[in-house]
């Protein structure tokens, strides 16, 4: 840059000093120049003597360059040793100064190891000790909670023809966990004198839903799952206990959403919204058609449920005070 300004300066052809210099030609053949002429030359004369000097000062600086060869050398090594070492590091240039700072900082948490690392060691024993005593209080909290959680599970669990079930709740040491210290499980027994297991390994499809129903009864107020689907509810059940599987059910729909594939019309009629699920085959592909079902036509597949294809005017009387019934709940 100081070179291009040092030629701007000097040129021989269209250099400042040169233009300066043929404008202040032209001034002085002016003959009885009028005032602001002369005050022009004036001021030229002023910026011929500045430049003069700004043009010396810049050539003392290029000088101090060209005398210290050194000088540029080390500068020009500096750059290149601050380039590989962006390079090494994987970033740009401008980041080493951040990047070294960061490394001093790592550095100086490293010194002095011995007493950091005791201290360290002195924090978990700190944080540990407290994790077991939160825990602990957890632990007897939750074996509180389970004894009486059982035992509402199992009021619901007779209502809906499980007279033989045992709901429990088992809850034992485990490694410490975000959770806790407790490893808790859901254990039932589906026939009397038989030990209580794990839900999944004795329990069949409709009795997990019925188990599943009678969890979701007993901690409908507190649940924060937004969708519950029950299938084969129904099985092995009808007449009363089917009703009170139906009015549950709805009683779990005002809290969320809960989809329920039935074939039970006393389970079916206790429905906010029904869906008909149809099923279509041929020798290439099968298809499920969903149908949302108005007033009219809950009434006909109620009925349908009831009394066969066969609709007669008891039939559809009888559905339609079975879905009028279930609105009073």
């Amino acid at each position: 840059h100081s070179q291009e300004i040092s030629q701007l300066c000097e040129d021989d052809e269209a250099g400042l000093l040169q233009l300066i210099q043929r404008a202040l030609h032209k001034l002085s053949d002016i003959k009885d120049k009028p005032e602001n002429l002369s005050t022009a030359e004036e001021l030229m004369l002023s910026a011929q003597l500045q430049l003069q000097e700004a043009q010396s000062e810049i050539s003392h600086h290029i000088d101090g360059f060209e005398m210290d060869p050194q000088r540029l050398q080390w500068v020009e090594d500096r750059l290149s040793s601050c380039f590989e070492l962006a390079r090494k590091h994987r970033i740009q240039a401008e980041e080493l100064l951040s990047f070294h700072q960061q490394l001093s900082h790592e550095l100086e948490q490293l010194d002095g190891g011995d007493e950091r690392l005791d201290q360290l060691q002195l924090d978990a024993e700190t944080a540990q000790s407290n994790f077991m005593a939160v825990a602990s209080k957890l632990s007897c909290k939750r074996q509180t909670a389970a004894k009486q959680f059982a035992k509402k599970v199992n009021t619901q669990l007779q209502k809906l023809s499980m007279k033989s079930a045992s709901f429990s709740i088992s809850i034992n040491d485990s490694k410490p966990t975000a959770q806790g210290i407790d490893e808790v499980a859901f254990l039932i027994s589906t026939n009397p004198g038989q030990p209580h297991k794990p839900m999944g390994k004795v329990a069949s499809g409709g009795e997990l839903s019925r188990i599943s129903l009678a969890i979701q009864v007993v901690t409908a107020q507190r649940s924060t799952i937004p969708t519950l689907v029950f299938d084969e509810v129904d099985v092995g059940i009808g007449g009363a206990t089917a009703d009170i599987v139906g009015q549950l059910l709805r009683s779990l729909g005002q809290q969320g959403q809960v989809l329920c594939v039935t074939h039970l019309p006393q389970v079916a009629s206790k429905a906010h919204q029904h869906l008909q699920v149809h099923k279509q085959t041929d020798d290439a592909s099968a298809q499920t058609q969903l149908t949302e079902l108005g007033e009219v036509a809950k009434i006909a597949e109620i009925a349908r449920m009831l009394g066969g294809e066969q609709l007669t005017q008891q039939t559809m009387a009888h559905a339609k005070e079975m879905i009028e019934l279930a609105t009073l709940h």
